[in-house]
């Protein structure tokens, strides 16, 4: 069961993306130039790269199974891995179809929150990426035991994101790499201070995880791209 809704979750959240970065795209007067090829170079590395971002982090899972790292329909899928998918499709797909690289990345951000917000829910029916006990009302039964619902949290605080930047993002400000670089700093932020509740991840001393030292440096870059540009906007 498990295995056909979040595969199918992960389908939904990609197709969502992809018709929403393409409707935003058009109205910025940007076109994909071979539409089946491009939104599949973006959806293969975003999958490829969010599947081995989650095996590295955590190959405590799968060193005495390696084949069942193949097995990316039974959950394991990193948000942060299929980020540097994106980008890096982006990067490809400017220098193949000469497409402008900031444009296309701001763009992509009008879909990959709405992606997360829905693909987040495989998570539920998985039971993972769940946080501490807690008596909180809208607490997840884990065996028996109430915990933080951290996959919901995570879904609601994208979503929200998602809305802000589609209704109230101005479209002269698409094609800067500003608008990327605020999703990167939100998303970093948010991720890092959820992650001290979050229960399954891989530590590197008693407080920090391995992802929260990445998503540290990711935060610390974005915003200091972030406001540089705005120097440089304004100068």
């Amino acid at each position: 069961m498990s295995f056909n809704i979040y595969g199918l979750l992960v389908g939904i959240a990609a197709v969502v993306a992809l018709l929403l970065i393409e409707k935003k795209g058009k109205s910025v007067g940007f076109e994909f130039k071979h539409y089946i090829f491009d939104l599949l170079t973006i959806f293969s590395f975003s999958i490829f790269s969010a599947r081995l971002w989650h095996v590295i982090t955590d190959f405590g899972l799968y060193q005495d199974d390696l084949f069942s790292t193949l097995y990316f329909w039974n959950g394991g899928m990193s948000i942060l891995g299929a980020i540097l998918g994106c980008f890096i499709a982006v990067l490809l797909l400017s220098k193949i179809e000469n497409y402008e690289f900031l444009k296309l990345l701001d763009l992509i951000v009008f879909g990959l929150p709405f992606a997360q917000s829905i693909g987040r829910w495989g998570n539920y029916f998985n039971q993972e990426l769940y946080g501490w006990e807690t008596n909180l009302p809208w607490g997840i039964m884990i065996n028996g035991v109430k915990h933080h619902p951290l996959f919901l949290y995570e879904s609601l605080l994208t979503f929200t994101f998602g809305i802000y930047i589609w209704f109230f993002c101005k479209k002269e400000r698409i094609g800067k790499g500003k608008i990327f670089l605020v999703y990167l700093s939100f998303y970093s932020f948010v991720r890092f201070l959820l992650d001290f509740l979050r229960i399954e991840k891989t530590m590197i001393n008693e407080w920090l995880g391995i992802n929260q030292l990445v998503l540290v440096f990711i935060f610390l870059v974005s915003l200091s791209f972030l406001l540089k540009r705005e120097e440089k906007i304004e100068g």
